[in-house]
């Protein structure tokens, strides 16, 4: 998921011991509140050969279900046309075979698909969203090369960038439009909990 696309947006720019500690800490946030976590950049460490910093990157998304809701109207409209097709298509079966089974057949047929798609799609579930990406310069604590330097004497300026997002589906299937869009406080609401977790672990990695 592109994180530019994610409505909310905040970024926090640090100097920080243990980037790669910190990394591991904003994954735990996401999971302690409910979202399943799948890492698309590792923690990594990229050595230059100009100089004596490195570039550090890592990156992760997350979801979870935060709403779902079944469509009472959808739902029953769709074992409706089901009742209605089951008893066209019992009274085309009864009897020869003369244009009006035919017609009461076949219509019997398109309302069980009909029937069957609306009661597929009146289960409403809400997803929500969110990426977050670390990058920034690092250096040895006590100076020197990166190279040979273990992860926890790593000191970085990174920027940690964390956005939200989320999308509405009906039996599997996203919904687009006016319907799918939250209301912005609810989104606001969830993604601030997010942001009052990574405020809370901050402290114990930055460092002047």
């Amino acid at each position: 998921m592109d994180i530019m696309a994610c409505p909310l947006r905040h970024q926090w720019d640090l100097r920080t011991r243990s980037p790669h500690t910190l990394f591991d800490e904003l994954k735990v946030a996401a999971e302690e509140l409910g979202y399943r976590v799948d890492v698309g950049v590792p923690f990594q460490v990229e050595e230059s050969s100009f100089s004596h910093a490195a570039t550090v990157k890592a990156q992760f998304s997350a979801e979870r279900q935060v709403a779902q809701r079944y469509n009472r109207t959808q739902g029953g409209l769709g074992a409706l046309a089901l009742a209605v097709a089951f008893a066209f298509l019992a009274l085309g079966f009864v009897g020869t075979v003369l244009t009006a089974h035919v017609i009461l057949i076949v219509t019997g047929f398109v309302l069980v698909m009909a029937g069957l798609a609306a009661v597929a799609t009146a289960f409403h579930v809400r997803k929500q969203y969110l990426v977050v990406t670390m990058e920034g310069r690092a250096r040895p604590a006590g100076g020197g090369e990166v190279e040979g330097a273990g992860l926890g004497d790593i000191v970085a300026h990174v920027r940690v960038v964390a956005g939200t997002s989320t999308a509405l589906f009906a039996g599997g299937t996203e919904i687009k439009g006016g319907l799918a869009e939250p209301r912005a406080e609810m989104l606001e609401q969830d993604f601030a909990a997010f942001k009052r977790s990574v405020e809370g672990v901050l402290p114990a990695y930055v460092t002047g």
